[in-house]
């Protein structure tokens, strides 16, 4: 997946970030631009062995008003979180804030 966001991106002149440490990332604003170099040599291995992970879960206000912060901040027009299960839900559950917000971020 992030292989062909950076390629994409660099193709249209967008930006990739990958969180540090996951949601834990998302929560603080801890953001690292991706670029297909950077992804490369993790190809087939997964972001958590590029950027690790966090095991919260996107549940609380708190959760929801800074994740919405870190990407007004970052100016992110969509966010793909990346994982299992959980992550499906969690996803869910932050555009569902998001759209009941107006956030620009989807």
């Amino acid at each position: 997946v992030l292989d062909c966001l950076t390629k994409r991106a660099g193709v249209a002149g967008a930006k990739v970030y990958g969180f540090i440490d996951g949601t834990r990332g998302l929560f603080s604003c801890k953001a690292k631009e991706l670029t297909p170099e950077d992804v490369a040599p993790f190809l087939n291995c997964g972001g958590m062995a590029m950027l690790g992970r966090s095991a919260d879960v996107i549940r609380t206000e708190q959760h929801f008003s800074q994740a919405e912060a870190t990407c007004a901040k970052l100016g992110l027009d969509g966010l793909v979180l990346i994982g299992g299960p959980v992550t499906n839900s969690d996803t869910a559950v932050l555009a569902e804030h998001f759209a009941k917000r107006g956030a620009k971020t989807r």
